[in-house]
């Protein structure tokens, strides 16, 4: 375990190509959240959700040339970020961008608990799943990316989730659908065109690994889907393409 974790340390050339890359998409993107917020007046459930997706999927391109090493430069600038704009608060257009006013007086609070939640599990992923760590990725950052804008967009069969603080938060079977085709289709191109699985093994975990990830981001409480969709969806596709 512990020669595992010493190989995850950035080497400082890593520190050196990844930071600019981590620096310049973090700050580029959360601008634009903001902007698209703040000027344009679209919803939050569409902006930080942009965040999400350009996030994540960053995070899987980084960690597919320059392993789960440079995946942590990345996030140690995120979480550096997301101190930043945390402490400049209300109105900052990088805040505006990535904080729902659903979540109010907690914005912050739903803030942290979901960056934490991807660390966690990114880190889980990469120690026990490996290269299967990049389902994670773009199936929580595809798929639950998508699926709150569908929900917010097309959802009619709304049900209440479990939240901290009294926040009241809402999902739908809409946008559970929604996850299950993005996640599973993410999926499928990391096995199939990273992994080189065969397609049929390919074509059948990503639909398992899709179904999970829809399962327990549908019953997941608000702010820690971040770390169910990622965790169980590595979980499942590991068990899968390892005893089929």
């Amino acid at each position: 375990m512990f020669e595992i974790i010493t190989q995850m340390i950035p080497s400082f050339d890593t520190i050196i190509i990844a930071s600019p890359i981590s620096i310049v998409v973090i700050l580029s993107i959360a601008y634009l959240s903001g902007f698209l917020k703040l000027k344009k007046r679209i919803k939050t459930n569409y902006t930080r959700k942009i965040f999400h997706f350009t996030i994540f999927s960053t995070a899987g391109l980084i960690g597919l040339f320059l392993g789960f090493p440079g995946v942590i430069v990345f996030g140690s600038w995120a979480g550096i970020f997301i101190l930043i704009i945390i402490r400049l608060g209300d109105g900052n257009i990088f805040y505006e961008g990535i904080a729902r006013g659903q979540d109010s007086p907690h914005r912050s609070f739903y803030i942290i608990v979901p960056f934490l939640s991807t660390a966690i599990a990114g880190m889980l992923d990469n120690i026990l799943f490996g290269q299967l760590a990049l389902i994670g990725y773009l199936v929580a950052g595809w798929g639950d990316a998508v699926g709150e804008p569908v929900g917010v967009r097309f959802g009619k069969h709304r049900y209440r989730i479990p939240s901290r603080k009294k926040v009241v938060c809402y999902r739908s079977i809409e946008g559970c659908l929604a996850v299950f085709l993005t996640s599973t289709l993410a999926s499928f191109l990391v096995l199939f065109n990273v992994l080189n699985e065969p397609l049929a093994v390919s074509a059948f975990t990503a639909s398992i690994a899709g179904f999970t990830t829809a399962i327990v981001e549908a019953f997941s409480p608000h702010g820690v889907d971040n770390f169910t969709t990622q965790f169980f969806s590595c979980l499942a596709g590991f068990l899968l393409v390892t005893n089929i």
